[in-house]
């Protein structure tokens, strides 16, 4: 069985660059990148090993953007019959209400 792991991932608005956003763009690109590879190589499960956000206080304006992203990514997978476990991380980056609007089940 083949087995992606990923981490660190950080989706977040607001880091320095040329516009709030971009930082936040180059992210989701990559990670639609790397949910293309996983699919391709075939993987039955993905383990996402925390930090999945960039900061724990999410704030209303950003919130919707980051969630939706990480929901997104989280949702190809599991379109394509791929299980993902997703660790909790630091609780500075990894906040509890995001994963579960992300669609995250705590076990």
């Amino acid at each position: 069985m083949k087995v992606a792991h990923v981490g660190d991932i950080h989706w977040g608005l607001n880091y320095p660059g040329p516009a709030p956003d971009s930082r936040f763009k180059d992210i989701t690109a990559a990670m639609d990148w790397v949910a293309d590879r996983i699919i391709e190589e075939g993987c039955k499960l993905v383990l996402v090993a925390g930090d999945l956000y960039k900061d724990a206080r999410v704030f209303l304006e950003r919130a919707s953007t980051e969630i939706a992203a990480a929901y997104n990514w989280l949702y190809k997978l599991g379109s394509a019959g791929i299980e993902t476990v997703v660790i909790s991380g630091t609780p500075s980056h990894d906040p509890v209400a995001a994963y579960e609007l992300s669609g995250v089940r705590s076990c």
